[in-house]
């Protein structure tokens, strides 16, 4: 269902969340469509991210990918 009265006071688009992820805005729309981050879409059909919790997506992959990867010594 789509609601203009519950966009976020934050709130960017497609285009603004991908520059802070530093991915193409497929790989947004994608990871939308998963689950992975959530949008309202506004009567028109485009997306509206809470800013706050993509830059809290994007810190959280920054410390998965700094994280080091175990080898085990076999």
């Amino acid at each position: 269902m789509r609601n203009t009265a519950t966009v976020p006071d934050d709130g960017i688009l497609t285009s603004e969340a991908s520059r802070i992820l530093g991915v193409s805005a497929q790989s947004v729309r994608s990871w939308e469509r998963r689950g992975l981050l959530h949008a309202i879409k506004t009567t028109g059909g485009v997306r509206v991210f809470s800013r706050r919790h993509i830059v809290e997506f994007a810190e959280a992959r920054q410390r998965e990918q700094a994280r080091p990867t175990s080898t085990s010594a076999a």
